[in-house]
């Protein structure tokens, strides 16, 4: 079953050197070989999507610790509307969004509170200008019947019980800002040279 858990950390003490991680892919990360003994290390797997894969036999001994965030149809199909078919030639931010600090922040806030308002009161995101946050808001919902519990934008398990699938909705509010902060990151640090990543993948 493939794992909704995404830009996971998992730290293990003590385990020997020779543990080796192959990996920071998207659909799987393999751990091959033995570990044990002393000494530290951790493992950081970005955007795991898929199969943990371990072959051979793995002793931790003391803590281990799992941190990220919860993926979900909607925020991956939010990421690929954002991003677009090429990264390098992104979607949003406009050009003028990136030189201009007011106007990326009225664009944040616009995705923000369209989806806000419309999953606590129901009103219809508004149409904006092309390529603009607020545009590609109305755009996915319109695609995908968000916050509708449809298969296109399915709430994964455990969260997708009556009880709990309301919050994930909210839970999902909160990601698409941090989704626009990376994807806005991104396109203005890739055009000043800086790692174009944030952490934990950075």
């Amino acid at each position: 079953m493939e794992s909704p858990l995404t830009n996971i950390s998992v730290a293990k003490r003590p385990v020997s050197a020779d543990a080796a991680v192959e990996g920071n892919t998207t659909g799987g990360v393999g751990i091959e070989g033995r570990a044990s003994g002393t000494g530290e290390a951790t493992a950081t797997a970005g955007a795991l999507d898929g199969t943990f894969a371990l072959s051979g036999t793995l002793t931790v001994t003391g803590d281990v610790k799992v941190t990220g965030t919860v993926d979900s149809a909607f925020l991956k199909k939010l990421r690929s509307k954002f991003i677009g078919p090429d990264p390098d030639n992104q979607v949003w931010p406009s050009d003028d969004a990136v030189d201009d600090e007011a106007l990326a922040a009225s664009e944040f806030i616009d995705a923000f509170r369209s989806l806000f308002m419309l999953r606590e009161d129901g009103v219809p995101p508004p149409a904006g200008a092309p390529g603009s946050a607020k545009q590609l808001i109305k755009e996915l919902v319109d695609e995908t019947g968000w916050p509708a519990f449809n298969e296109l934008v399915a709430v994964p398990a455990p969260w997708n019980t009556p009880e709990k699938r309301d919050g994930f909705r909210r839970y999902e509010i909160s990601s698409a800002v941090d989704v626009l902060m990376r994807v806005y990151h991104m396109k203005g640090a890739a055009a000043g040279g800086e790692p174009t990543q944030l952490p934990p993948d950075r």
